[in-house]
């Protein structure tokens, strides 16, 4: 649920750190006491991998007994994997006379989303990927279609289990206030400002950001300055993902920091 204040507060916090950082004015103790709680968070976080990780190959070795397999490896790998696409429905669409095999429609929704979101996070996207998000629901949802609200819960639970729903429901909102999706299968209660805040961010960077680069920027400057950028982004979105930008802004901010200072 969206906190207003909850988010101002957490806003106030990142900009602070990162004015005290670029001013250098903090002391060296406190530098080192802030930079212990750190990597005491960062192991606490390894832990919790570690065991998420052990909990995904006891589902893996689950999986492959229940297809007939204790081991995967290169003599097996393509039989197994398509045991795997043949486990679930295979959808076709036909191209010039031909059917082509597909995911299904709910799978093929969440898959195009998820990386739609990955890149609008990262760079950037455009309003092609929007639409071709927007024709994929219009397919598997057509209006009037009496197995809407089972296909949508169906749809709604994929999404709670990858942490992905919130996200969603700001995008469908995009899809519907912007570019006219008349079907949307969750109906979203999330805070108005995301979708706006999409859209803005939709028509000014473009698709993979190349309309936000400003200039010829130095590689260095350029650097910096996409850094920022993804920082602050994963600050605006963090309800909306908390999962995904929570591991970005623990993993991959360190790291791009770390090849800022070699590139020094």
């Amino acid at each position: 649920m969206f906190n207003e204040e909850k988010q101002f507060i957490f806003e106030s916090i990142m900009y602070s750190g990162m004015t005290l950082y670029n001013n250098g004015k903090t002391s060296n103790d406190k530098i080192a006491e802030a930079h212990k709680r750190f990597v005491n968070q960062i192991e606490h976080k390894m832990e919790e991998k570690m065991s998420r990780t052990l909990e995904i190959n006891t589902i893996k070795v689950q999986a492959l007994k229940e297809l007939g397999y204790t081991t995967i490896n290169e003599s097996n790998a393509a039989e197994v994997f398509e045991k795997i696409a043949l486990s679930r429905p295979v959808s076709f669409v036909e191209i010039n006379g031909h059917n082509i095999p597909t995911f299904e429609p709910l799978i093929n929704i969440v898959y195009t989303f998820a990386h739609l979101w990955y890149h609008l996070l990262e760079l950037g996207v455009g309003l092609r990927q929007m639409c071709d998000l927007a024709k994929l629901i219009e397919i598997a949802f057509p209006e009037n279609d009496e197995n809407n609200e089972e296909k949508a819960g169906k749809l709604a639970e994929i999404l709670n289990e990858i942490g992905f729903y919130k996200a969603f429901c700001a995008i469908e909102e995009v899809l519907q206030n912007h570019l006219g999706l008349k079907y949307i299968p969750i109906k979203p209660k999330i805070n108005p400002i995301y979708s706006q805040s999409i859209m803005n961010r939709i028509m000014r960077y473009g698709n993979f950001g190349h309309f936000g680069r400003k200039g010829n920027r130095t590689q260095l400057r350029f650097y910096i300055y996409l850094t920022l950028e993804r920082t602050w982004t994963f600050i605006k979105f963090y309800p909306l993902d908390k999962r995904e930008i929570k591991a970005r802004l623990f993993k991959e901010i360190p790291n791009k920091v770390f090849s800022f200072h070699k590139m020094k």
